[in-house]
C-alpha cells in the first residue's frame, strides 16, 4: 500500500499492512524480544481492549454503535430457558459484538459525556474523518498509524485521540500519559502526518473517566513532552532496524546486573533507630 493518508480501511485491513506501528515499537523499551514476539504472534484482544474498541465506536460513531454491538440476555446460561434465549439472540444478532448490560451502559454514558464537552464536541463534529490510516517511511522503515479522528481547525490539522481513564484530573492523567506512553504515540502520529503532508499538526487527548460522573478533559502535550516522545521513537526505530538487519532480537542483559530498589523502598534514616537483629 502506498505512502499516504488512507480512509475507510477496516481495523483488520489496517492490521494486515506490513509496517511497524507505535503499539509494537514501544515494546522495544522493554526488549526487542518482546517486540518480536508481538509481531510474530499478535495476542488476542483482551476483554478490556474489546471494551475499549466498543467505547471508541460509541464515541466516534454513535449513530451506528447500536448496529455493531448488542446486549446479551441475562440469567444463568446453564439453564434451559436462558440457553434457548441465547441461541435466539445470537441468531438475530449475527456479526455483532456482544456486551453485558453494564458494558453497553458504560459505552453510551461515556459517549454522552464526551459529546457534552464543548471542545470535544467541536473536535468530533463537522468536517473530518474517523479511523484514518497513515503509511509512511522513516529512515527507510515502513511505518503506519491509525488515528481516531482527524479534522481541521482554522486551517490546521488536528488529531483527536480518545482515552478512557480512571482519573482525568491533570496530575493523574499526566502519570497515565507517561505510563502508557501517550507522548511517544503523539510524536509518532504527528511525525507521520508531517512526513506525508508536510504539515505541522496538533494532537489532542480526550480523556474520559469510566465511572460516574464520567468526567472529561481535553489535553495537549507540551513541547518538551513531544520532544521526549520523538527521542524515544527514534531510539526504538533504530533498534528495530538493527535487529531486523541482523535478525537478532535480544531480550535482557546476559550478565549479572546490579539491582537497586526504588527510592521509596530504601529509608536509611530508619536504620539507626531500629534494631538490626532480634535478641532473646
Amino acid at each position: 500500500m502506498n505512502e499516504d493518508v488512507h480512509y475507510g480501511l477496516t481495523f483488520d485491513e489496517y492490521r494486515a499492512i506490513d509496517a511497524i506501528n507505535h503499539s509494537v515499537l514501544r515494546l522495544f523499551e522493554r526488549s526487542p524480544a518482546h517486540a518480536k514476539a508481538e509481531m510474530d504472534n499478535p495476542p488476542e484482544q483482551t476483554k478490556a481492549q474489546l471494551l475499549g474498541r466498543a467505547v471508541h465506536s460509541a464515541v466516534l460513531e454513535p449513530k451506528t454503535f447500536g448496529s455493531l454491538y448488542a446486549v446479551g440476555p441475562g440469567g444463568d446460561r446453564r439453564t434451559k430457558a436462558v440457553k434457548a434465549a441465547w441461541a435466539e439472540f445470537l441468531e438475530a444478532n449475527q456479526g455483532k459484538t456482544v456486551l453485558t448490560g453494564d458494558e453497553f451502559s458504560t459505552c453510551t454514558r461515556v459517549s454522552a459525556a464526551v459529546w457534552a464537552n464543548p471542545i470535544a464536541n467541536r473536535l468530533l463534529s463537522g468536517t473530518g474523518s474517523n479511523e484514518v490510516t497513515l503509511i509512511w517511511k522513516s529512515s527507510g522503515v515502513a511505518c503506519k498509524a491509525r488515528l481516531d479522528r482527524a479534522t481541521r481547525v482554522i486551517d490546521k490539522v488536528v488529531v483527536g485521540d480518545i482515552k478512557t481513564t480512571d482519573d482525568a484530573s491533570p496530575a493523574a492523567f499526566a502519570r497515565s500519559a507517561a505510563k502508557y506512553r501517550y507522548h511517544t504515540q503523539a510524536a509518532w502520529y504527528l511525525d507521520g502526518i508531517q512526513w506525508i503532508t508536510g504539515e505541522h499538526a496538533r494532537f489532542l487527548l480526550v480523556a474520559v473517566e469510566k465511572v460516574e460522573p464520567f468526567g472529561v478533559a481535553v489535553y495537549e502535550l507540551d513541547q518538551l513532552s513531544l520532544e521526549q516522545g520523538r527521542h524515544d521513537c527514534a531510539r526504538w526505530l533504530q533498534s528495530y532496524k538493527t535487529c531486523k538487519a541482523l535478525d537478532s532480537w535480544p531480550c535482557y542483559a546476559e550478565a549479572i546486573t546490579e539491582l537497586r530498589l526504588p527510592g521509596w523502598a530504601v529509608r536509611p534514616d530508619e536504620w539507626e533507630s531500629q534494631p538490626t537483629e532480634v535478641t532473646g
